[in-house]
């Protein structure tokens, strides 16, 4: 049985990634009212139920602010396309939001803040 090597594996998952992007536009498109995903409180109860490596990914993200996927690569020592899917997971999950702006897809935590009393 031949053996999938790394490289391959990060194709695989830099087009799966392609594919979910382009699956979301089509979705956005298709639905005109479309409720937005409200976002969740991405706090230490939160981030302890994550998986360990979206855990560390959104751990990035509260540190840094906004970002893409390559900052958080260049943090984790991961591939700047598993890094994307790990975003994008966290986005659809609702603990993070995210804005494409021509090649470059930014994200971010999206709270709301308290009102002052």
């Amino acid at each position: 049985m031949a053996q999938i090597s790394r490289d391959d594996i990060l194709t695989i998952l830099s087009r799966l990634d392609r594919i979910v992007t382009l699956l979301e536009v089509i979705l956005k498109n298709q639905v005109k009212d479309a409720v937005d995903i409200p976002s969740q409180l991405l706090d230490a109860e939160a981030l302890m139920a994550l998986p360990d490596h979206l855990r560390r990914t959104a751990d990035i993200v509260l540190k840094m602010g906004r970002v893409m996927a390559q900052d958080v690569a260049d943090v984790t020592k991961r591939a700047q396309a598993v890094e994307s899917s790990y975003l994008n997971q966290l986005c659809r999950m609702g603990y993070l939001k995210s804005e494409r702006d021509g090649r470059k897809v930014f994200f971010w935590v999206d709270y709301d803040p308290l009102p002052m009393v």
